[in-house]
Formats: C-alpha cells, structure tokens, sequence
C-alpha cells in the first residue's frame, strides 16, 4: 500500500541555524543523534571532539547546553525539546545545571590580534556567567583565577562547561609565530584550570577542527578524552 505524503506539508532542512531548541521548536529537520549523547555525557568524563567546519560541533553543543540546563522534563508550561527523541527515555538524571557556553567564534573583532582584548572577552564571558551563579568577578584576579574561583565557588557538580571553536584563536595565528604563542599560553591556563578542577565540575567539552592531542595545548589538559578515533562515536 502506497503512503501518500504531501511534500509541502514537510520541514526544510534549516540551514540558518544551529541551535537546538530553534530547531524544535520550529519543527524542523531534526536528526537524532541523542543516543550516542547519552552515550557521551553518561560517564561525566571530560571530553574534546574535533570535526571539519559544517559536520554538526555547534549543534552538538547546543544540544548539550539543553540537556544540562533543563533535562528531558516539561518546563516553563512546555513540552521538553527532547519529547520523541531517543535521550528522552535514557536520561534519568533530574538535577539540572549552570552551563557555562563559551564560543570563541563570537569574540568582538580584533581579539585573535590583539590579546588583551582577547582577555577582556574572556573576562567579560566569566563575569556574566559567574553573574547568573551569584558570583562576583574580582577584578585584580586574572581570568585563570575567576574561573578557578569562579568553579570552586558553585555547589560541587553543579557547573557544565562546554567550549565551542576552542582552537579558533590558534588557526588564526598559525603564520605568526609570537602570538600563536601568547594565545596557546592562554588556552593552556583555561585547560589547566579544567583540569584542576575536574571533580568539581559536572562535566566539560571542548570542540574545533584541531584533533586535541595533536594541538600545542594538550600537555595542560590529558585529562580530556579526545573522541577523535573513538568507534563509538560517528565520524565523518
């Protein structure tokens, strides 16, 4: 028996848009992946994933900032995002938690140039997030010592930390050698910073175009688990 299906009754792939929650709540094309999410957050290991521009980094962590914030529950008078998808029925996890989303893609311009002004975004993205959590932002405390601060002063497990084009800074200075190494030095400090406090945090991903172990800052964070080569998890 034919099913007869009337093609303008169905959604276009959206292009315009790589979030999650826009995605679904404008009933676009969703393909779910939410199982191998699970798969990847259910161990609370900390995380780096590298994959070619356009394969799906940003949707991934916008699904995830998601899932963190709200669970796979009804909030604020609506169904969850997640209702019909496969995490729906495997996420048991009820807490909920502070996300804090850093995309370096959305620095001011001139912060791959010059590296305070890097500092000042970086600085600035601290404070609003530690605004939201009750902390207050020190201002004679470099940017390492926030966030350090920043994680220690949250409620243990309560903080996820999801790092998207973490390698942005580094692609962006690679024919210049004196501040490709400023800016490594930077991201080593945050890394390190994860990795210091990586019981106190919930959870951590990092994602760029950069395999993690084959970037000059992955001396300061080999407790990150680089999915690269990982069979569990598809690839392109």
């Amino acid at each position: 028996m034919k099913n007869n299906i009337n093609i303008s009754q169905l959604s276009k792939i959206d292009t315009t848009t790589s979030e999650f929650v826009e995605l679904r709540k404008n009933n676009k094309i969703y393909v779910d992946k939410t199982a191998f999410i699970y798969k990847l957050c259910c161990d609370n290991s900390h995380k780096c994933l590298a994959r070619p521009q356009g394969f799906g980094k940003t949707l991934l962590i916008s699904t995830l900032e998601e899932l963190f914030k709200h669970g796979v529950k009804p909030y604020d008078g609506h169904d969850s995002y997640f209702k019909g998808l496969a995490i729906e029925s495997l996420w048991k996890d009820e807490s909920t938690y502070h996300v804090f989303r850093l995309d370096f893609r959305n620095f001011r311009r001139g912060a791959f140039d010059y590296i305070d002004i890097f500092n000042e975004e970086l600085s600035l993205a601290i404070k609003t997030f530690g605004n939201e959590i009750g902390y207050k932002y020190n201002e004679q405390d470099n940017t390492k010592r926030n966030l350090l601060n920043l994680i220690e002063f949250s409620k243990r497990k309560s903080i996820v930390i999801l790092i998207d084009n973490y390698d942005l800074p580094l692609l962006f200075n690679e024919e210049d050698s004196f501040n490709y190494a400023k800016y490594s030095n930077e991201l080593k400090d945050i890394v390190s910073v994860l990795k210091y406090c990586c019981g106190a945090l919930k959870f951590a991903f990092l994602a760029g175009t950069t395999i993690y172990r084959y970037s000059s800052i992955a001396e300061s964070g080999n407790h990150l688990q680089d999915l690269f080569k990982n069979k569990s998890y598809p690839r392109p």
